[in-house]
C-alpha cells in the first residue's frame, strides 16, 4: 500500500495500478488461506512461476489442514527459455535441495510430470525414512489449493520484476550521467581478455539488458591473429612486460573487429555501450576496430581494474565514481 501510495504521489500511475492489482491479489490470496479442510492434515504445497531466467518457487504448509505458513524463493537460471517441461524440472530439483535439511512432509503437493513426481518420492522417503506421497491433483480442494501457490508465486515475481527493473533503471540513469552519454546505456556489451601462462589467448563478451545480466547474449572467442600480431610487433614472448600488453591491446582489437562485424552481417542490434576492460591502451585498440567497422558513433569507455577508473575517448582524465554510486 505504502509502494502504491509513492507512485501515486510521484505520477507513476502505471506503477500505482500495478502495486494496486498486487495488493487486492494478495488480500484475496490471505483470506482463502485461512480456511480449514479436515482431510488434509500434514502437506506442503509448492508452485513455481518463472519469466526468462528468473524464477519464484511458494511453499505453502499445511498442518492439521490449515495453513500455518508459506516459505517463498527466488532462484536464478532457472529456466532460460520459458519451457514448462524445464519449470516443473527446476521445481522438482529445488524440492529435493530444500528438504536435504528441512522436515519432510507426509504428503506433497506440486504440479509435475508423473515420471518427476515418482523419482521426487523415492527421494523423500529415504530423507524422511517413512512414506511420502507426491501428488499432481486434477480436481477438488488440491488443485485449489494449488492454485493458491501459484498466485502467491505469481505476485512475488511480479513484485521481483518491478523492483529490479527500478533498480536496474536507476543504476543506468546514473551511469548515463556520469559518462555523460548521449542515451540510456540499455544495452552494455563488456570485453574481458584472458590468458594461460601468456598463450592461450581468448577474449570473453558479457552482455546486460536493462541493467541485468543476460547470459544467453554471453560470447567467448578463440584469437587468431593475435600471435602474428605480437611477432610482427617484436614481442614473439608476451607472457610478462610491454610484450603482455601488445598482446592485450591486440587481442581487444581482433574480440571486438570480429563481434561488431558479425553483428552487422547479421543486422543485428547494437550495444549502447561497448565496455572494455584496461585503460588507455586497451580503449584506444577498440575505438580503432569500431571505427574501421564504421561505428565510431558507438558510446565507448574501459575500465582500469585496481582504481575502478572509467576511461573515456578524447578524454584525458578518467572518471572516478564513487564506492556507494549505483
Amino acid at each position: 500500500r505504502v509502494a502504491m501510495e509513492e507512485a501515486a504521489t510521484s505520477h507513476r500511475y502505471e506503477d500505482a495500478a500495478m502495486w494496486r492489482d498486487q495488493m487486492h491479489g494478495l488480500e484475496s490470496v490471505m483470506e482463502r488461506q485461512h480456511m480449514v479442510h479436515d482431510k488434509l492434515e500434514d502437506r506442503d504445497v509448492a508452485a513455481l512461476e518463472s519469466r526468462g531466467d528468473l524464477a519464484v518457487v511458494v511453499l505453502l504448509h499445511q498442518r492439521d489442514g490449515k495453513v500455518v505458513g508459506q516459505s517463498p524463493f527466488t532462484l536464478n537460471g532457472v529456466n532460460a527459455r520459458g519451457e514448462t517441461d524445464a519449470d516443473a524440472k527446476g521445481l522438482a530439483d529445488f524440492l529435493r535441495s530444500y528438504y536435504q535439511d528441512r522436515t519432510v512432509p507426509r504428503h506433497l503437493t506440486a504440479e509435475l510430470a508423473p515420471d518427476l513426481a515418482q523419482a521426487l518420492e523415492l527421494d523423500l522417503r529415504l530423507l524422511r525414512e517413512g512414506a511420502v506421497t507426491v501428488e499432481t491433483p486434477q480436481k477438488g480442494d488440491k488443485v485449489r489449493w494449488l492454485e493458491v501457490a501459484r498466485t502467491n508465486a505469481r505476485l512475488r515475481l511480479e513484485e521481483e520484476i518491478h523492483r529490479r527493473s527500478r533498480r536496474g533503471q536507476g543504476a543506468l540513469e546514473a551511469l548515463q550521467t556520469a559518462l555523460g552519454l548521449a542515451q540510456l546505456p540499455s544495452i552494455i556489451e563488456g570485453f574481458d581478455i584472458s590468458h594461460l601462462a601468456g598463450t592461450h589467448t581468448r577474449a570473453a563478451m558479457v552482455r546486460f539488458v536493462d541493467g541485468e545480466p543476460d547470459k544467453a547474449g554471453y560470447r567467448t572467442f578463440n584469437m587468431k591473429t593475435v600471435g602474428e600480431i605480437a611477432v610482427a610487433a617484436g614481442t614473439a614472448t608476451v607472457a610478462r612486460g610491454a610484450g603482455r600488453e601488445v598482446d592485450d591491446f591486440a587481442s581487444i582489437a581482433e574480440a571486438v573487429q570480429r563481434r561488431y562485424r558479425g553483428v552487422l552481417e547479421r543486422s543485428d542490434s547494437l550495444p549502447d555501450l561497448v565496455l572494455i576492460d584496461g585503460g588507455m591502451g586497451q580503449l584506444a585498440a577498440a575505438r580503432d576496430s569500431l571505427k574501421g567497422l564504421g561505428l565510431g558513433r558507438v558510446a565507448l569507455c574501459s575500465l582500469a581494474k585496481e582504481e575502478e577508473l572509467v576511461f573515456l575517448p578524447g578524454k584525458s582524465r578518467p572518471v572516478k565514481l564513487k564506492r556507494n554510486d549505483p
